[in-house]
């Protein structure tokens, strides 16, 4: 299948399916970083500023159960 086909479907699925497919995405990312791979500029100057903004106050830190329990209670678009 292309990247054209599947971009054309993507809209097709349901929300638990497109959930699935963004899970899988986020999973392939974490896998490319472990191996070394990296990160594209604008992900990294992103981390880079979440980094030190957490530097700055480690309290307005969630832990990453807290983060991904919000995404799951966040309305469906």
């Amino acid at each position: 299948m292309s990247k054209a086909q599947i971009l054309l479907e993507l809209p097709r699925l349901k929300p638990d399916e497109l959930q699935e497919v963004m899970d899988r995405i986020v999973a392939l990312e974490d896998a490319q970083l472990l191996n070394g791979d990296e990160a594209m500029p604008e992900e990294k100057a992103m981390r880079d500023r979440e980094l030190e903004e957490y530097q700055q106050d480690p309290r307005a830190a969630s832990s990453w159960e807290e983060a991904q329990a919000r995404v799951r209670q966040s309305p469906k678009r």
